[in-house]
């Protein structure tokens, strides 16, 4: 649980459903990663929490707090 206490998560069961609601509440959006790797990511503004899936929506690989900037630079980045 790398990213746990970020989120406020005691658990890997906290974090899962901090994930899920993040996804529930959150924005959606593509983006790209650094290895060119397109992925769909969900934002959560109020919360401040980011969560990144596989991009059949399938599976969460990432989820952590994230400013609104950050989010911005990943949104980005999905047409480079």
């Amino acid at each position: 649980m790398d990213h746990g206490r970020g989120v406020g998560a005691a658990s890997e069961e906290e974090y899962d459903e901090s994930a899920r609601e993040t996804i529930r509440r959150g924005a959606r959006f593509e983006y790209r990663e650094r290895n060119g790797v397109l992925r769909v990511g969900y934002y959560d503004r109020v919360g401040g929490l980011f969560t990144g899936m596989e991009r059949d929506e399938r599976r969460i690989t990432t989820h952590y707090a994230a400013g609104e900037a950050y989010v911005r630079r990943l949104r980005d980045s999905t047409y480079r």
